[in-house]
């Protein structure tokens, strides 16, 4: 039998298919973070350990980032772009957690003579807001259009400064 509080969640599919959607846009970024800095470092396992290295959650794991490539040979202007896009998807990212962490809880209200249902992300802070599905969707696009910038950028890379034999 599943709890009240997460039927009233599976009762709105299309809910939880957009929560689906931030939880693989996020984790394709994370993926390709790696893919970014290990041509920055010339070594694919540094920069998976680095990335995804236990004390990089959350912003760390940004921060350690745009180390490698402020450190990197990569020339300004292609530090500077990738820089550019981490900074905006750093401004996601709390968006993101509580897309991600948040409780979605179901409350009922009576307006007028009719009963209203109102499904809200509560914050740790006890604050609620409610599960608009249409914000959802302009995260993700939003999350969608740094992810095909960076993913040029990772193409451009490979093609400056891997060499394949």
């Amino acid at each position: 039998m599943v709890t009240m509080s997460v039927w009233h969640v599976e009762q709105n599919p299309k809910l939880i298919e957009e929560l689906g959607r931030v939880t693989v846009r996020w984790a394709a970024l994370d993926l390709l973070l790696v893919r970014i800095a290990s041509i920055a470092l010339k070594n694919h396992p540094a920069a998976q350990s680095v990335i995804f290295g236990e004390s990089n959650a959350g912003q760390a794991r940004f921060r350690a980032f745009e180390r490698i490539i402020g450190a990197s040979f990569f020339d300004e202007d292609e530090r500077s772009e990738i820089i550019a896009h981490m900074k905006e998807l750093s401004r996601h990212y709390r968006a993101r957690n509580a897309l991600t962490h948040e409780p979605l809880e179901g409350t009922y209200s009576i307006e007028g003579k009719r009963f209203k249902f109102r499904l809200q992300f509560v914050a740790r802070g006890g604050g609620k807001k409610d599960a608009a599905l249409e914000d959802i969707q302009k995260h993700v696009h939003s999350v969608d259009e740094h992810l095909e910038a960076l993913e040029a950028i990772l193409d451009r890379l490979f093609e400056r400064y891997e060499q394949v034999e």
